[in-house]
């Protein structure tokens, strides 16, 4: 049990990194789309 908890808070950890780069991405695009190397 303890080792699916850990799993399942990687995994949110994972999401939470993901939704963060992914809010900072649309942030930064409308300014720089030139300038954004993808």
């Amino acid at each position: 049990m303890a080792k699916l908890e850990r799993m399942s808070q990687v995994l949110d950890n994972r999401r939470q990194l993901i939704r963060k780069r992914k809010m900072n991405f649309r942030e930064f695009l409308p300014e720089n789309r030139t300038g954004a190397k993808i």
